[in-house]
């Protein structure tokens, strides 16, 4: 629902339902096995976007997200083995920023947001030692908030003309992350899990820096840009070496906490104008995590690694009504077995 107040302050409230169901099932041996779980988010937003003046544009706002969590059910010749319990998490978040005219070479763009994350019964929390051992057990209620994380999330962008054709850009971000994505790359059966954090899973926390340099050419007929970034994530979830997967409903005992880092250098150039169109890129990156109970705690390789990843687009505007297009894509340093 977008609705304007007045020439200067503008709304728009969205009401979001979606639902991630997700599974397989396999024949082995002449034995079934059978694994389901979903997920099911209730997002309610408001945005408001107010115009200060010629120099400043001030957007703030907040969100709620209800979660719920289907339980994880893995089944071995239709008899169910092991089930998790329904998970309910409440995320939200307020947020302000402003975009800024500093003069006519500068512009900048900075906010801060503050994200929040609970997590509701009912749940029977395990309680672990420091071998990852279940000493004792605790219940939560139904409706009852036994879990709570609060982060700050500051952002600030910066874009530099260096005349009219080219320009500098320094963006600065710091995101919080409650959902994780559990993955073994070991396991010859595709048994990714989405978890909420909990008192044990902590958020993700990743903070990234760019820094960009941009320019068109010919009439703005080619532009080019090079960027390079970094990105330190921590607490990365991971199973543990050995972990057993199928057939356990407490997953949580299985799990070890590290931290990650990304970096590398991007390359564009792009043609805008004419018949043919198209761009060709290349980036350049390592992507890493490091866990003290994995790899003798030294870095290794993510599963999103990709050390080179080159694509190419083409475009051909053959009349008013008619395109052809094309593309080509060519990546290195995905771990196979």
């Amino acid at each position: 629902w977008n609705h304007v107040f007045n020439s200067k302050l503008f709304s728009n409230t969205s009401f979001i339902y979606s639902e991630y169901d997700y599974g397989f099932s396999v024949e082995d041996g002449g034995s079934d096995i059978d694994l389901s779980a979903g997920i099911f988010d209730y997002n309610l937003k408001q945005d408001f976007n107010y115009y200060l003046n010629p120099n400043n544009s001030i957007s703030f706002g907040w969100q709620g997200i209800y979660h719920r969590f289907e339980p994880y059910s893995f089944a071995f010749d239709n008899v169910v083995r092991s089930t998790s319990e329904e998970r309910i998490a409440l995320e939200g978040g307020v947020y302000i920023a402003n975009e800024q005219k500093i003069s006519e070479q500068l512009q900048i763009n900075y906010g801060l947001r503050l994200s929040t994350f609970s997590n509701i019964g009912p749940f029977t929390e395990a309680n672990l030692d420091d071998e990852n051992e279940v000493l004792s057990e605790t219940e939560y209620k139904s409706g009852e908030f036994y879990n709570n994380y609060l982060n700050w999330e500051p952002r600030f962008s910066a874009t530099y003309l260096l005349g009219q054709n080219q320009s500098f850009k320094f963006n600065y971000n710091r995101n919080a992350q409650y959902l994780h994505l559990l993955s073994n790359a070991t396991s010859g059966s595709p048994t990714d899990l989405w978890i909420p954090s909990s008192p044990l899973v902590k958020p993700t926390i990743a903070d990234q820096y760019v820094l960009g340099y941009f320019r068109n050419f010919t009439d703005n007929t080619y532009r080019f840009s090079v960027e390079t970034y970094y990105k330190d994530l921590r607490n990365i979830v991971e199973y543990k070496d050995g972990a057993e997967v199928f057939g356990n409903a407490n997953v949580e005992t299985e799990l070890v906490f590290g931290k990650g880092r990304a970096y590398g250098v991007e390359f564009l150039l792009e043609k805008t104008k004419g018949d043919l169109t198209g761009w060709i890129a290349y980036t350049l990156s390592k992507s890493e995590r490091r866990f003290d109970e994995i790899n003798n705690g030294a870095w290794f390789s993510a599963r999103q690694d990709r050390t080179h990843d080159i694509s190419a687009v083409g475009v051909y505007q053959l009349s008013d009504r008619v395109s052809l297009s094309a593309n080509w894509v060519y990546t290195t340093g995905d771990a196979v077995t």
